[in-house]
């Protein structure tokens, strides 16, 4: 699927880089309206599945940015960023959820790179981390959660349906730390899987939130 959805602040902006997708045989659907719907959160994740990727204007601001990929990720959907100025090497570390960012005069043959098979490598046999039923629910409230922390009291929600106590946080601390023990002795990653994010709770590392939503990693 070569399906494009382009948000943007002007319609006009877009002509250009819409036919070159277009040359490359890909359905493009641009739109102004959409934006404010996404952010009110008042479309759902099936429409936003209908596109193979989101690419963001650079008509957008870098705070309006920052308020849609929180919501965009939901959707886990590859996203694009076009620029008129190359972004510096600090924006683009603060942005994980960032897929790529490309120009809006790139040619032809970098689009086709940029946007080819390989940005979904189908070909690489999935990574499966194996976990036990409590494990996999604290893993899956923190993707859910998109990358942003959780505190103990909504995991506990999540594992037990119940609010936090005294034991229950022991036992979350204990569950915390097998998923990064499991991570080590399968070898999925070199790196922690779950972030400590003190006063916050925990969050899922971002990288491996992209493997999961590419579906490089299983659990």
């Amino acid at each position: 699927m070569n399906r494009n959805l382009i948000l943007t602040k002007n319609l006009l902006a877009e002509e250009t880089f819409q036919r070159k997708l277009q040359v490359l045989n890909h359905e493009v659907f641009v739109s102004a309206r959409v934006i404010d719907s996404i952010k009110g959160e008042r479309i759902s994740a099936d429409f936003l599945l209908n596109f193979e990727r989101i690419i963001i204007s650079e008509t957008i601001s870098i705070e309006e940015l920052r308020e849609l990929l929180p919501i965009l990720t939901k959707a886990t959907l590859y996203i694009f960023v076009k620029y008129d100025e190359q972004p510096s090497e600090q924006l683009i570390n603060q942005l994980p959820q960032v897929t790529g960012w490309i120009s809006n005069n790139s040619s032809l043959e970098f689009i086709r790179d940029a946007f080819g098979p390989s940005t979904k490598n189908k070909a690489a046999s999935p990574r499966y981390l194996k976990l036990s039923k409590n494990e996999k629910a604290v893993l899956s409230a923190l993707v859910s959660s998109s990358g942003q922390p959780l505190t103990p009291e909504k995991l506990s929600h999540a594992i037990w349906k119940k609010g936090m106590n005294t034991s229950r946080q022991a036992a979350l601390s204990n569950i915390i730390k097998r998923v990064r023990q499991k991570n080590d002795e399968q070898k999925i990653v070199d790196f922690k899987v779950i972030e400590t994010c003190w006063g916050n709770g925990y969050k899922v590392n971002q990288q491996f939130l992209k493997l999961i939503r590419n579906g490089e990693v299983l659990y």
